[in-house]
C-alpha cells in the first residue's frame, strides 16, 4: 500500500523518543542472506561448523556463553534444523560456511 516510507519514519522517531519494543527493520545483510541470519550468527555458525563448543565460541568471541546459546538457537531456527550437525551441514550446502 506504500505505508513503508511512514512506517520507518515512525519508527525512527519512536526509537528517538526512547521507545522500547518497537521492532526495526532487518539489515540489508540479513536481508541478502539466504537464511536471514544476522553477522553474529553468522560468526557463530562458522564457529560450530568448525567443531567447537558454546564455550570456546564464547571464548573466541569474547562473549557470554549464554550469548551464543542464544544465537546458535536463532541459527537453528532460521535454518530449520534440529542439530547442530543438520546446521553445519545446511551451512555448507548454502555456502554460509568454509570448507574444510
Amino acid at each position: 500500500m506504500g505505508a513503508s516510507a511512514s512506517a520507518v519514519l515512525c519508527r525512527e522517531r519512536l526509537h528517538a523518543m526512547g521507545a522500547r519494543g518497537v521492532k526495526r527493520r532487518k539489515r540489508s545483510k540479513t536481508v541478502a542472506n539466504p537464511a536471514g541470519l544476522t553477522t553474529r550468527e553468522l560468526q557463530v555458525l562458522e564457529l560450530l561448523t568448525q567443531g567447537l563448543s558454546n564455550a570456546d565460541i564464547a571464548r573466541k568471541l569474547v562473549r557470554s556463553e549464554t550469548t551464543v546459546d542464544h544465537h546458535v538457537l536463532a541459527a537453528l531456527d532460521k535454518l530449520a534444523v534440529r542439530s547442530r550437525t543438520e546446521a553445519a551441514a545446511t551451512a555448507h550446502r548454502l555456502g554460509l560456511a568454509r570448507a574444510g
